[in-house]
């Protein structure tokens, strides 16, 4: 009963916020317009997954308590903080250098504001707590800078990576020790990929940097909180860091590919990585629960 009722509550985690998000780059973007419409800056696909995503957290989790009470819950301030960075994130606003030591800050901020309990309880020395900061802060800025790279180039391989991070950090999440980790990493994957079909419409939205910004805290937040508090294996969060270098190399050395073939060689490098990641997720599952389980009901009869 508890597992039919669990998988209830995946698909509505996943599907309300899809639908909720896809309706909002709809009423932001406005397709049915036959003139251009004006650049309104980076912020819309930002606001767009933020409702998809933070209503769901409010629907089925409610509203988290300030200061957050869970590891889990301060997932609902770091998507608030990266729609606000939306707003100012532009490069008429802001200058070249000052945008990429601002996003640094910014990364750093949030793996400090998630490893607050760690840094009290694990008993790290002060060079073990500055290395895991340190680490985990460029690796954050490091996957945020690789997407923005890419969506310089082609925002079709962007959108074909960050959907197959969040659709990847869904599936892990999902054999995690936490409930509230499956709902929230299946929420941002649904959101994410309400992309998908939009594309058929005439003029459809495109991902943009308030986007970006907000799917790479939102993952790295998962991918933090997992990984300290929920079990999830180191193996797993690597590979799905890795996803989107190859299509950034592949992007970078490929001479003008045309767009069928850019997207088909995106969607291979991003799947080998994220398969992985699935499959390495998968078979610890299978180790740790379902065979000591079926060798207990042997046991049994």
């Amino acid at each position: 009963m508890f597992k039919d009722e669990l998988l209830d509550a995946l698909v509505v985690a996943f599907a309300l916020p899809f639908i909720i998000s896809a309706g909002i780059l709809v009423l932001l973007w406005k397709p049915w317009r036959t003139s251009p419409v004006r650049a309104a800056g980076e912020w819309r696909g930002a606001l767009a997954l933020a409702i998809g995503l933070l209503t769901i957290h409010v629907y089925v989790l409610g509203l988290p308590a300030f200061p957050p009470a869970e590891a889990i819950d301060k997932l609902f301030y770091v998507v608030l903080i990266a729609v606000s960075y939306s707003l100012i994130d532009e490069p008429r606003r802001v200058p070249g250098s000052m945008r990429w030591f601002s996003r640094f800050c910014l990364a750093a901020s949030v793996v400090i504001f998630l490893l607050q309990p760690q840094l009290k309880t694990a008993g790290w020395s002060t060079l073990e707590s500055a290395a895991w900061l340190g680490g985990l802060a460029l690796a954050t800025f490091g996957e945020w800078s690789a997407v923005d790279s890419l969506l310089g180039r082609s925002k079709p391989s962007a959108l074909i990576v960050l959907a197959g991070m969040s659709v990847g950090t869904a599936v892990v999440a999902s054999v995690s020790a936490s409930v509230k980790l499956e709902l929230l990493a299946s929420a941002l994957a649904g959101s994410l990929v309400a992309y998908f079909p939009l594309r058929l419409l005439r003029r459809p939205p495109m991902v943009d940097r308030g986007a970006a910004a907000l799917v790479i805290l939102a993952t790295a937040t998962v991918w933090i909180i997992g990984y300290f508090f929920c079990e999830v294996p180191a193996s797993c969060l690597i590979s799905l860091a890795i996803t989107p270098w190859p299509v950034l190399l592949m992007e970078a050395r490929l001479p003008r590919p045309t767009a069928w073939r850019r997207k088909v060689l995106a969607f291979l490098l991003v799947s080998l990585p994220v398969a992985t990641a699935c499959y390495l997720a998968i078979e610890q599952y299978v180790w740790t629960i379902i065979r000591p389980v079926l060798e207990g009901a042997q046991a049994g009869n």
